[in-house]
């Protein structure tokens, strides 16, 4: 019979900010809540377990708190396309690094950073400056994988995103960067709506029907990204402004960039290579 998980609350009823609790190899039960200032650390997601079986999530993190190599799972069972919020990051500068977590993780409060996390994804709503970076989401084909609603300063590099129905959705963000990513979802790969300020760059998009879709909003970069097999390598559309599109590589997709309703759009030093429509490099829809 296997061991019985062990109680993780009162392992860190008594720590106190600075404190790092580690965690062996084995399950430990919760839900709990890591105090502010408080590293909960194991020994790699494949040794050290947190389990929970409540509604709610298996972990929050209070502020400047941190939780490193471990895996947490939750039998609660997800609802279609419904977030499951597996860990909450419920403090100012809490972070998650070098984790697995079977579900979502949700972010409430500023200067979160998620590094080297592998999850579902990821929702944050009135925030600033959340960080997520060399992480890997992994969804159900009808859900988004990094969910941003407002804030500023947000920052998702170098991640890579599969299986979603929108892969990253900026929605009325100032100051936002998505860089280096690598992303594979059904209908968007990188939605900005409303945004201002933001930078999509160097990213690569593939199988998706929409690469980057900038839906309203104002001064957008859409740098030295590649759309492949696709239908649209850019859209710009409901009245965007001052989107600067140079440097995309846009193959085997229907259209490269497409326009409508969207006066102020520059485009150049773009590459369409083996388009369905062959005179769609750019098409300039009506403003």
């Amino acid at each position: 019979e296997p061991a019985r998980p062990i109680p993780l609350a009162p392992l860190l009823e008594d720590a106190r900010p600075g404190d790092v609790v580690l965690l062996g190899a084995g399950a430990y039960e919760g839900p709990v809540t890591v105090p502010d200032g408080v590293t909960l650390r194991g020994l790699g997601p494949e040794r050290t377990v947190v389990r929970s079986e409540r509604q709610g999530p298996a972990v929050v993190l209070g502020r400047r708190s941190r939780l490193e190599h471990v895996r947490v799972d939750t039998t609660i069972e997800r609802i279609a396309w419904l977030p499951v919020v597996v860990v909450a990051c419920a403090g100012a500068g809490a972070v998650v690094a070098g984790s697995v977590v079977t579900g979502t993780i949700g972010v409430s409060a500023d200067d979160v950073r998620l590094a080297a996390v592998r999850a579902w994804g990821v929702t944050a709503e009135d925030v600033e400056r959340l960080s997520v970076v060399r992480s890997a989401f992994e969804g159900m084909r009808w859900d988004v994988g990094i969910d941003v609603r407002r804030g500023a300063g947000h920052l998702i590099d170098s991640c890579e995103l599969t299986g979603h129905l929108c892969a990253v959705h900026l929605t009325a963000t100032v100051s936002a960067t998505v860089r280096r990513c690598s992303i594979a979802a059904r209908w968007w790969g990188v939605r900005l709506s409303d945004t201002e300020a933001t930078s999509v760059t160097a990213t690569v998009v593939r199988g998706t029907m929409r690469a980057v879709d900038v839906d309203g909003g104002t001064t957008i970069d859409v740098i030295g990204n590649a759309a492949i097999d696709g239908d649209s390598g850019l859209l710009v559309q409901r009245g965007a402004h001052g989107v600067h599109a140079r440097g995309n590589y846009w193959e085997r997709c229907r259209v490269g960039l497409f326009t409508w309703e969207s006066p102020d759009v520059h485009h150049h030093d773009n590459a369409a290579v083996d388009l369905w429509e062959p005179d769609a490099a750019a098409v300039i829809g009506p403003v």
